[in-house]
């Protein structure tokens, strides 16, 4: 489980000055079988499970009532983000005589949910780039990769 404290950049929802902060998580379990290789180098595939929790800062905001013409002053929101993940993974594990690394590569699809924590529907309009152009629910591509390096200690059998 990793624990954030980091800003949305996401150029789709706003630009640097807007970006909103936010807390939370991700977690993830995958589940992999052994694709080949030898002692010391082999191959690793199968399938990964996530979650990805975002509680964003409150946010305060004018909204527009376009069904009953209203504007409302300095609205309190308390967003949060829900994300649900499956991909993918090919990875690589490899053991030296002082380094070992594994390396992976992943794509596949995540189902996300929006809410805005506070007044919702198609008649309020926001004065908020995030809360105006978020959809409450919708699928996005995921592809990560990374490498994974440390110190090779243990018994000779392990390696």
């Amino acid at each position: 489980m990793l624990i954030n404290e980091k800003r949305d950049r996401l150029k789709l929802f706003g630009d640097k000055d807007n970006a909103q902060n936010w807390s939370g998580y991700y977690a993830h379990a995958g589940f992999y079988g052994k694709t080949g290789g030898k002692l010391g180098a082999r191959s690793y595939t199968g399938p990964l499970f996530g979650y990805n929790l975002r509680e964003y800062d409150a946010i305060t905001t004018n909204v527009f009532d376009g069904k009953n013409a209203t504007v409302y002053s300095n609205e309190v929101y308390k967003p949060k983000l829900e994300q649900y993940i499956l991909m993918w993974n090919s990875n690589f594990h490899g053991n030296g005589k002082i380094l070992a690394a594994d390396l992976f590569f992943g794509m596949g699809l995540g189902y996300n949910k929006f809410d805005r924590g506070g007044l919702e529907g198609e008649e309020f309009t926001y004065n908020n780039k995030m809360l105006q152009d978020r959809k409450d629910a919708y699928f996005n591509f995921i592809a990560r990769m990374g490498i994974t390096i440390g110190l090779q200690v243990g018994p000779k059998t392990f390696r």
